[in-house]
């Protein structure tokens, strides 16, 4: 299945040829609907995209972007991808509520390449027990512990508050070791979901996907909210708030999101955003839906 043409417009580029990129933030699209394995057709089921950096990011500046050769079947979806502890840790999570195990399964890659080959060196089944009424919201490490973030599945009182679950390490996860547990003053606000959380060593920044079906490709789908360190998300205090001119299209929804801490940005081979050669068709109905938008939010995610 192809995007539809309004998302290529805005996510295909060329990149630079005999130039070598660091990859530091990393964004997982996965299809609403799950395709079979098919030996004459590929899966293109979960889409792999990759920015030198944070700014590139919010400019929808990409160094890579792909399919990866990932078949995750019918009943399970991704629902976090972050670097921890020497790898890429991706966790998949039941589409029905399974009592009693077997509703999170840990993928783990030990670089990009491996991510992108699909070769894991671990592959296996969580322990933790989600309640029926959550859903995993992100993945991330700061200051030595894994966190791991749940969201209700449903809006409570016109928004939802996110739970933290905190780790010693990925064995403490793999074991189900709960170091720490609590909920997080930080909300998310009527029809946004998360779809990641990560943390860049200052900052935590969540992205938000607008749940519904929207009539036009053209509108912003994607928030990203920013808090300064645990306290921001502790008492609600939002730094820095963005709608993305990124369109994923109707068909796809965020898998992941993750910044790699151990990149600490583009070496200096990498080219200037203005030697890019994007395809940016649509752009400016974008900018004008993302104007309009602000003008006319109700219900944007918010700190509540």
């Amino acid at each position: 299945m192809k995007f539809a043409k309004r998302a290529v417009a805005c996510l295909l580029l060329t990149l630079v040829p005999g130039v070598s990129y660091a990859d530091q933030v990393h964004m997982l699209l996965e299809t609403r609907s799950d395709f079979e394995a098919d030996d004459e057709k590929p899966l293109e089921e979960v889409y792999f995209m990759n920015a030198p950096g944070m700014a590139d990011f919010k400019s929808n500046i990409f160094s890579s972007v792909g399919y990866l050769p990932l078949d995750i079947g019918k009943e399970y979806s991704i629902r976090a991808f972050a670097y921890a502890f020497g790898g890429y840790q991706m966790i998949l999570e039941s589409r029905n509520d399974k009592y009693g195990g077997e509703e999170l399964y840990l993928m783990s890659y030990a670089s990009l390449a491996d991510v992108r080959s699909n070769t894991p060196s671990y592959m296996g089944y969580l322990p933790t027990d989600i309640d029926g009424g959550y859903s995993l919201a992100g993945l991330t490490v700061a200051g030595g512990t894994l966190q791991l973030f749940l969201q209700p599945n449903e809006d409570v009182d016109g928004y939802k508050r996110l739970y933290l679950v905190n780790y010693d390490s990925l064995d403490a996860l793999k074991s189900g070791s709960v170091s720490s547990e609590y909920e997080l003053g930080a909300t998310i606000g009527i029809g946004y979901s998360s779809r990641g959380v990560t943390f860049d060593g200052t900052r935590y920044h969540m992205l938000l996907q607008l749940l519904a079906d929207r009539e036009s490709d053209e509108e912003p789908d994607l928030y990203l909210a920013s808090f300064l360190g645990l306290d921001g998300l502790r008492n609600d205090v939002l730094d820095s708030g963005q709608f993305l001119p990124i369109n994923i299209g109707r068909h796809y929804e965020v898998a992941g999101f993750s910044i790699d801490p151990s990149v600490q940005g583009p070496p200096s081979g990498v080219p200037e955003p203005g030697s890019w050669m994007m395809l940016v068709a649509g752009v400016g109905a974008v900018g004008g839906a993302m104007r309009a938008k602000r003008r006319g939010l109700a219900h944007c995610p918010q700190a509540c």
